[in-house]
């Protein structure tokens, strides 16, 4: 995921619902995998996208009101979207369980990284304060985690 890639989806506010199907199905496939059952999917699906767009408005929070830039929460959703992308690897869990913490600190950790390029294209960062936006998108999306499983 480069910056040519979160640079076209900038204006491009088509790819929204892409971002919202890629943070469903990550958060989705992994419960439908383990037992079968839509309803826990379908709840999967929800807290998915809660966590996604909480952790996208702790970005957002955390570039336009402590930093100082500006931004629009509904870019900020699309780009953090496409960062859930980084979620993949966890889809694996239901198979390979003894690995799945693994998996979650590999795919935080990678999170972590895309949010840092969300941060420099959409708020124009660079250097340390990339890595505060970011470390505000990973741990909200991780807290969140905690609360909606």
């Amino acid at each position: 995921m480069d910056r040519s890639f979160f640079t076209s989806l900038l204006f491009d506010e088509y790819a929204t619902g892409n971002a919202v199907a890629i943070i469903v199905l990550v958060a989705a496939v992994p419960v439908l995998a383990h037992d079968l059952n839509v309803v826990s999917s379908a709840q999967a699906a929800l807290n998915g996208l809660i966590r996604g767009g909480l952790s996208a408005v702790a970005a957002w929070a955390v570039a336009t009101r402590v930093i100082g830039r500006d931004g629009r929460i509904p870019t900020t959703f699309r780009l953090t979207g496409f960062a859930h992308i980084a979620f993949i690897p966890m889809m694996a869990g239901p198979w390979v369980q003894d690995l799945a913490p693994m998996l979650l600190l590999g795919s935080l950790a990678w999170y972590f990284l895309v949010m840092r390029v969300v941060a420099a294209v959409q708020f124009d960062l660079e250097g340390q304060a990339t890595m505060q936006v970011a470390g505000a998108a990973a741990a909200a999306w991780f807290a969140l985690l905690i609360v909606f499983p």
